[in-house]
């Protein structure tokens, strides 16, 4: 009776593992099958809709234009400077034109899913990047950004273990956008869990003159503070020139998110103390392979993806992070990352 329950149970061992198999090949087929009956890339065209291609964006717009153009894919921006009404307009746009795909960065989660909305209503494939999609009937293919809450929360605990009790402000980016809003989120958090005091938080529109003017007179009117985190490159080197002027620079701690050329040259010029590092290039590579790979067929590891970031000192940015600006030695890289959600560098 033994022999036979153990013959049964290695029959059905045999079972299960022919069927796994058998279903893995099934999938294999199915996805080489949808990638030959694909549109050949270098007859498609890609909208995306962005803010300008400045800073930050400027790099975006490098990346993912560096895996566009390897593989003769035709791109096209169409520039809405956060205007809800020009984002929209711009879907609208892209979809008139009969587009492929469009990316899209939104200034709300709301404007996001209105604007994912219409992509389906098209037919169109629609990804949306650091903008986060509201709930609604509104289905993007892929979400990636940065995890900025993981970042405010990682930002919070350095000033908490080496600065305990500190005054910090908040020099953020824009109001009601998701990326300054999860960051300050995760700062408040750590404040109200006792490692130091919020004093403020400040929305600079991520622009040099704008971070140094409110900075300015936020110390003329007598507000102490010991710590700044800062949301961008540009929000870090308007707040380090107020510092400057104030002569206070040295005296207050400056934390930025960001990694951007400005925070390089800043920490070379011993005026930043730490970073956050993220590669807007790298970021916007894999949203690239992604889309493209989606094109053909190729489901993405994950509908949902934050790149990795890193904690940046003046010791170890130059081997640790990972510059805005990258070229194509990098698309291996993301197309890995597109693959298996594994970064490797």
């Amino acid at each position: 009776m033994k022999k036979v329950i153990f013959w049964v149970i290695i029959v059905l061992l045999i079972v299960f593992v022919v069927g796994v198999g058998c279903e893995k090949k099934r999938a294999e087929k199915e996805a080489a099958e949808a990638a030959a009956e694909a549109k050949p890339l270098e007859d498609m065209k890609i909208g995306y809709v962005m803010p300008y291609l400045e800073g930050w964006f400027g790099y975006w717009d490098l990346g993912w234009n560096l895996v566009m153009d390897k593989y003769g894919v035709e791109t096209e921006a169409i520039l809405t400077y956060w205007d809800v009404e020009k984002e929209l307009q711009a879907v609208r746009d892209f979809i008139t034109m009969g587009v492929d795909a469009i990316s899209i960065e939104s200034t709300s989660p709301d404007t996001a899913q209105v604007m994912t909305q219409l992509a389906n209503e098209a037919g169109i494939p629609i990804m949306i990047d650091s903008s986060s999609l509201a709930p609604g009937p509104g289905k993007a293919f892929f979400d990636i950004s940065f995890d900025y809450g993981a970042m405010g929360a990682l930002a919070g605990e350095k000033i908490t273990e080496m600065w305990p009790g500190a005054k910090v402000i908040h020099m953020a980016g824009i109001a009601g956008f998701p990326p300054t809003e999860d960051q300050d989120e995760s700062l408040k958090a750590g404040a109200a869990a006792g490692g130091y005091e919020l004093v403020g938080t400040e929305y600079t529109g991520y622009q040099i003159e704008d971070s140094k003017n409110i900075l300015r007179d936020t110390i003329a009117g007598g507000k102490e503070f010991d710590v700044l985190v800062c949301a961008s490159q540009e929000v870090a080197e308007g707040s380090i020139e107020a510092l400057k002027s104030a002569d206070m620079l040295g005296d207050v701690i400056v934390i930025v998110v960001n990694y951007g050329p400005l925070d390089v040259d800043n920490f070379d010029q011993g005026e930043l103390d730490f970073a956050i590092g993220q590669s807007v290039g790298l970021h916007s590579m894999v949203a690239a392979v992604v889309t493209l790979n989606y094109l053909q067929g190729i489901e993405p590891f994950s509908p949902v993806a934050h790149l990795p970031f890193q904690w940046l000192t003046p010791e170890n940015h130059r081997e640790e992070g990972i510059t805005w600006a990258v070229d194509e030695s990098w698309i291996p890289v993301a197309e890995k990352y597109a693959k298996t959600g594994v970064l490797e560098y």
